[in-house]
């Protein structure tokens, strides 16, 4: 064998090595995702911390009623009733400070994230965490819904920021 096949076989390896290693350190993190999806729970981390919270934790904060526009690339635009709370206001019930830090990354159990600045998570009566639509819960994933939760923001023209299967909730210094 010459030392270019050699070479290639050695390079092959490592690479299928690394592939499998990243394969199952992925695992873990789809894993953790799913679960929080079918047992209806959030993650909240910091830097310092992190805790779980359920739909008895978000009830507990004061839920408001408000009309959201729903406008996807596959749907026709529409006005829905929403219940739910205020990001910042699930974050200020569970003592999580805000003060000096940068953002908050909403993370959903297939992987999309969307990233929201503190100044538009501060601005009050703009970015909720929802859990009902219409007078009913929000579908979870394996029914077709975009739920148990999904962030809006109501500042946006569009749809493309909203963040359904929401398992994580991230505050980044």
């Amino acid at each position: 064998m010459s030392k270019n096949n050699k070479a290639a076989l050695i390079i092959i390896s490592l690479l299928a090595v690394a592939f499998i290693v990243a394969l199952s350190l992925g695992r873990d993190t789809t894993n953790k995702r799913m679960d929080l999806l079918a047992e209806a729970k959030i993650e909240l981390v910091t830097s310092e911390e992190s805790i779980e919270v359920d739909l008895s934790d978000i009830e507990e904060v004061d839920a408001e009623n408000f009309i959201g526009i729903f406008d996807s690339s596959t749907t026709d635009k529409s006005e829905h009733e929403y219940i739910g709370i205020e990001i910042r206001d699930l974050l200020g019930y569970k003592s999580i400070d805000l003060e000096d830090k940068k953002a908050v990354i909403v993370h959903g159990a297939d992987g999309f994230s969307v990233a929201y600045s503190m100044d538009e998570i501060l601005n009050e009566n703009n970015i909720y965490l929802v859990y009902m639509e219409d007078g009913t819960y929000l579908g979870g994933r394996e029914s077709g819904g975009r739920g148990p939760y999904e962030t809006i923001i109501l500042s946006d023209t569009f749809s493309n920021r909203r963040c359904k299967w929401v398992v994580k909730i991230e505050v980044v210094e």
